[in-house]
C-alpha cells in the first residue's frame, strides 16, 4: 500500500553526506558573498558624501574599491552556485534510483493503483522539484537569510536607535499593506463567485433554451440574466475600484515608512549620534534588505510545492 508519508527534508540529509567537501567549499564561497554586502554599504556611505562635496579623488577611490569588492563577490557567487548545484543534482539522481528500485519490489496490488503516467511524473517532475528545492535552499535561501542577518547587524552597529526604529516601523507598514491586500483579495473572490454564477446561468440557459421557448419564458430568463450581469458588473467594479486605490494607498504607506526613517535619521544626525556618511551607509544597507526578503518569500512558496512532491515520493519509498 502507498500511504501518506511525512515530507521532512531533513530525511534527505544523508544523501548529501558524500558531498561534504563540495558543500564546505560552497559554504566558504557563500560566506565571502554575504560578507561583501556590509562592505558595499560602507563604501556607499563614503561615495555619496564625496559626490556631494565634489571630491573627485575620493569618488574614484570609493568606486575602485567598490568594483574590487563586486568582483570578489561575484566570483564567490559563481563558486557558490556551481559548487552547490552538484550535490542538489546528485540528490535528485539518488532519489530516482531509490524510487525505481522500490517500484520493482512493490506489491502488485499497490502498483496497480498508480497509473504509468503518475509513476513517470513522480520519477521525473517530482524528483526534479525536490532537487530544485534543495538547490534553492543551499544557493539562495540560506545566503538570503545570512544577508539579512549580516546587513541588519551592520545597521545595528552603525546606529542601533535608528535600526530599532526601522525594525519597529517595518511590521506596521507590512500589516497595513497586508490589510489592504486582504480587502482586495476578498473583493476579487466575490467577483469570481459572480462570474461562476453567471457562467452557471449561461450553461443552464443554453442547455434549456428549447424548453424556455416552449413555455414562452424568454422574458423571465432575460430578466434573470440581466440581474446576474448587473451583480457581476457591481462586484467587478468594486474590485477594480480597490485595485485603483491599491497602488496610491500602498505607495503612500511605503513612502511614509521611508520618510519616517529619513526623519529619524535627520534627527540622529542633528543630535550628533550619526554622521551623514554613516546615514548614507545605513540607507544603502536598508535597500540591500529588499532583495533577500523577496527571494525568501518566493523560495518559501516553492518550498511548499517541494513538500508536496517529496510527500508523493515518500509514499513510494515508505
Amino acid at each position: 500500500m502507498l500511504a501518506p508519508s511525512p515530507a521532512g527534508f531533513r530525511r534527505l540529509w544523508p544523501l548529501l553526506k558524500p558531498h561534504r567537501s563540495r558543500l564546505l567549499a560552497g559554504g566558504f564561497c557563500m560566506l565571502v558573498f554575504v560578507a561583501c554586502w556590509p562592505l558595499l554599504a560602507s563604501l556607499a556611505g563614503k561615495l555619496i558624501p564625496a559626490i556631494g562635496a565634489g571630491d573627485f579623488q575620493a569618488v574614484l577611490r570609493s568606486i575602485g574599491l567598490a568594483l574590487a569588492v563586486f568582483m570578489v563577490q561575484k566570483a564567490a557567487q559563481f563558486g557558490q552556485d556551481t559548487l552547490l548545484a552538484g550535490p542538489a543534482l546528485a540528490v535528485s539522481q539518488d532519489l530516482r534510483r531509490q524510487l525505481f528500485a522500490r517500484l520493482q519490489r512493490l506489491e502488485f496490488g499497490a502498483l496497480e493503483k498508480l497509473s504509468a503516467g503518475d509513476l513517470t511524473y513522480r520519477l521525473t517532475e517530482d524528483a526534479d522539484r525536490v532537487g530544485e528545492v534543495i538547490y534553492k535552499t543551499l544557493q539562495d535561501s540560506i545566503p538570503s537569510a545570512l544577508q539579512l542577518v549580516a546587513v541588519l547587524g551592520y545597521m545595528l552597529w552603525l546606529d542601533w536607535p535608528l535600526a530599532l526604529a526601522t525594525l519597529l516601523l517595518a511590521p506596521v507598514v507590512a500589516v497595513l499593506v497586508s490589510l489592504f491586500g486582504a480587502r482586495v483579495m476578498g473583493a476579487a473572490e466575490r467577483s469570481q463567485k459572480q462570474v461562476s454564477e453567471l457562467a452557471s446561468l449561461l450553461g443552464e440557459a443554453i442547455g434549456g433554451l428549447p424548453l424556455v421557448r416552449a413555455f414562452a419564458a424568454e422574458p423571465w430568463l432575460q430578466q434573470r440574466f440581466d440581474t446576474e450581469v448587473d451583480l457581476h458588473r457591481r462586484a467587478r467594479y468594486r474590485t477594480l475600484r480597490l485595485l485603483a486605490l491599491q497602488h496610491p494607498v500602498v505607495g503612500f504607506i511605503e513612502a511614509a515608512g521611508i520618510l519616517s526613517v529619513l526623519l529619524i535619521g535627520a534627527a540622529r544626525i542633528q543630535s550628533g549620534g550619526l554622521s551623514s556618511a554613516g546615514f548614507s551607509s545605513y540607507v544603502a544597507a536598508l535597500l540591500m534588505l529588499i532583495d533577500p526578503i523577496a527571494h525568501l518569500t518566493t523560495n518559501y512558496n516553492e518550498f511548499q510545492q517541494g513538500q508536496a512532491s517529496l510527500r508523493r515520493l515518500r509514499a513510494i519509498l515508505g
